[in-house]
C-alpha cells in the first residue's frame, strides 16, 4: 500500500537527495515533507476534475434564511464541480445557499494516498520533486527539466483519465440529425 512517506522518498530521490523514512525525521527533507505534502497534494487533485476523486452527494439543507437554503460543504470536498437542479446558487465560506429543498453536489474529494492510480502517483511524485528541487539543491537546470517532465506526464495522465469514461459515440447536433 502506497503512503505519502513513499512519494516524499520517491520524489526525494529523482533529484538526488536521501529518501526520508519517516516525516518525523529531524532532516530538512522531512521537515519539508511534512509541511508541504498535504498543501502540493490537494492542489494537484483539485486541479483537474480527476474521475477517481469525482463524487456526486445529495445534500439536504441544514438550516434557512430569506428564502434561501444553507447546505453544509462536506468536508472531503476540494472543488465543487456543478450543483445540479439549481442555476441560481452561491458558495460563501462552507456553505451553499440555494432556493431549493435539497441539492445534488458534484466535487472533487480530498483523496487517501493508497486510493492513487498509477498514472496519478506518477505526476504526485514529479510535482513534490519540483517543490523539493530549489529549496534542498539550488539547481535550477535539474528544476526546469522536472518541470518539464511534470508537464508531459500531467498531459498523459489527463488523458489516460479521461479515456476512462464511457462516451456514446457520436456527435449529437441537430443540423447533423436533420441531414442524415
Amino acid at each position: 500500500m502506497l503512503t505519502k512517506i513513499d512519494l516524499c522518498a520517491q520524489a526525494l530521490l529523482k533529484i538526488g537527495e536521501k529518501p526520508i523514512v519517516s516525516m518525523s525525521e529531524e532532516s530538512v527533507a522531512a521537515v519539508m515533507a511534512h509541511a508541504i505534502f498535504p498543501g502540493v497534494v490537494d492542489g494537484l487533485v483539485a486541479m483537474h476534475p480527476w474521475n477517481f476523486a469525482r463524487v456526486s452527494k445529495r445534500l439536504i439543507p441544514v438550516a434557512g434564511e430569506d428564502r434561501k437554503n444553507c447546505f453544509l460543504i462536506p468536508s472531503d470536498c476540494l472543488r465543487i464541480i456543478s450543483v445540479d437542479e439549481t442555476n441560481n446558487y452561491e458558495v460563501m465560506g462552507a456553505n451553499i445557499f440555494a432556493n431549493t429543498s435539497s441539492i445534488n453536489l458534484n466535487y472533487i474529494r480530498r483523496v487517501d494516498v493508497s486510493d492513487y492510480p498509477p498514472y496519478f502517483q506518477s505526476i504526485a511524485v514529479l510535482k513534490l520533486a519540483c517543490e523539493f528541487c530549489l529549496p534542498l539543491t539550488e539547481n535550477y537546470n535539474l528544476y526546469r527539466t522536472l518541470v518539464s517532465l511534470f508537464e508531459a506526464e500531467l498531459r498523459q495522465a489527463k488523458f489516460i483519465d479521461s479515456s476512462q469514461v464511457s462516451r456514446d459515440g457520436g456527435i449529437h447536433f441537430s443540423l447533423l440529425d436533420v441531414r442524415y
